[in-house]
């Protein structure tokens, strides 16, 4: 019974030490911590709703990113040296990521109007745009520190666990559903479950987990500057001519 117990006790010690953990750790943390910041800062402060919002969410990533960051750094030089690509196979498979999401987006949000007659427009995108036209510095978020940790955490992290497991079919499928739930997002599920596959997909073509950070982070920053600069009646006009001329014979 007691080496039984003390087994228990070293395999939770051991669970604690893996930097795997430790990274989906950190990710929980820094999502909580933004929440309870902003909760904290509306009750005994008189800065206004928005402002506690951004901030604690700029620090919370920045530092979150760090973390991460530093969990993975020799996981992350291992995987350059094994698998090297020149900058010009990184650009070329970012840009086929970048057009392989796009293409994915189209089709889930299609079957998601024709099929599940879901319309269209995310109220998360739809926040996100509001907050970086109110602070210029919160659109680092959704374009370039958000896909890094979100990379790192479940295409590096979370998936690279589960491959090692089981058929890395099912990993990918779990991993990309596991992406799609942790948005907030259920009604769009699939459109996030579709981006997760692909950069899963490119994870998986190239073992650098940089292509997949590039084609998310392409994706987002175009995603969010183009409805803060485009009129949102023109957009789903845009959306839809585009959607016919791509799909419209199949639905």
């Amino acid at each position: 019974m007691y080496l039984f117990s003390c087994k228990g006790v070293l395999s939770l010690s051991q669970l604690l030490r893996s930097r795997k953990v430790q990274v989906i750790f950190t990710y929980i943390a820094m999502q909580l911590s933004t929440v309870l910041v902003t909760l904290l800062l509306l009750t005994f402060t008189d800065m206004d709703e928005s402002s506690a919002i951004i901030y604690p969410n700029i620090v919370a990533f920045m530092v979150g990113l760090i973390i991460i960051w530093l969990l993975l750094r020799e996981s992350l030089q291992t995987e350059k040296e094994q698998h090297p690509l020149t900058v010009g196979r990184i650009v070329i498979w970012s840009i086929i990521g970048f057009l392989l999401a796009w293409g994915s987006q189209i089709l889930a949000i299609t079957i998601e109007m024709q099929i599940l007659d879901i319309q269209p427009g995310s109220d998360n995108t739809d926040f996100i745009v509001n907050l970086s036209q109110e602070n210029i510095w919160f659109l680092a978020l959704p374009a370039l520190i958000g896909p890094i940790i979100e990379e790192l955490v479940f295409r590096k992290t979370i998936f690279g666990a589960l491959k090692n497991r089981m058929n890395i079919h099912v990993a990918a499928i779990i991993g990309a559903l596991i992406f799609a739930v942790v948005h907030f997002d259920l009604e769009h599920t699939l459109i996030y479950f579709a981006m997760g596959l692909v950069f899963t997909f490119l994870y998986v073509k190239t073992k650098r987990i940089i292509v997949p950070i590039i084609a998310h982070m392409t994706m987002n920053g175009l995603a969010v500057i183009g409805q803060m600069l485009i009129d949102p009646e023109e957009l789903e006009r845009m959306r839809e001519q585009l959607t016919f001329i791509l799909l419209g014979g199949w639905f």
